[in-house]
């Protein structure tokens, strides 16, 4: 036999390429030869796949399940957002302190960024008339667990931020569709 068939039911001939998308443009043959598959780029792996941010694992020109860091976008893109592992979103427009309704501390604008929403009157404190609302009574932080939130910054509903941690690939914070809770765009085999 001069090639092989490879994880996913390729089989590349030496000297004759199969391109479904699988074998690339190298030569894969039978281990009894000595001829054996010189595996794709990092780059070429990612661009096969139509991938350009974030951990894509999946099988190699050669068969093998590999893992690569495929890159990250430009701000304004966000990875994952539409489709897994590709950047895209365009630009986000931010929101406001006045549009969200509040007056002290700092919250998220939506975008990725922070507003400084001013401070509150002498006798005021700032989470005391709600969430990062002045008002006359004491505020009592909130945390990321308390909020559901396993990802990027929040308000702590008083004056200050709070860090909710990193997702591991292939999650992206936000790809779920759910502000700063870990998620992932599903795949089918036809998106790979």
């Amino acid at each position: 036999m001069l090639g092989r068939l490879n994880a996913i039911g390729i089989v590349c001939f030496f000297g004759i390429v199969v391109t479904l998308g699988a074998c690339g443009d190298v030569v894969v043959s039978d281990e009894d030869t000595g001829i054996v598959c010189t595996p794709e780029s990092d780059q070429g792996f990612c661009n096969r796949l139509g991938k350009d941010c974030g951990e894509v694992s999946n099988f190699n020109n050669c068969g093998d399940s590999v893992t690569v860091a495929c890159g990250a976008c430009e701000d304004p893109e966000i990875c994952g957002i539409e489709e897994a592992n590709v950047c895209g979103g365009g630009p986000c427009v931010p929101s406001t302190c006045e549009a969200q309704g509040k007056d002290c501390g700092q919250i998220t604008d939506g975008c990725g960024g922070q507003l400084s929403c001013g401070e509150c009157a002498e006798g005021e404190f700032c989470g005391g008339g709600g969430p990062n609302v002045c008002g006359d009574e004491a505020c009592v932080p909130t945390t990321c667990e308390a909020q559901g939130k396993d990802c990027g910054q929040i308000s702590d509903d008083c004056e200050g931020v709070l860090e909710c941690g990193n997702c591991d690939g292939p999650n992206t914070c936000g790809a779920g569709g759910e502000e700063n809770i870990c998620g992932c765009i599903p795949t089918t085999c036809s998106d790979e």
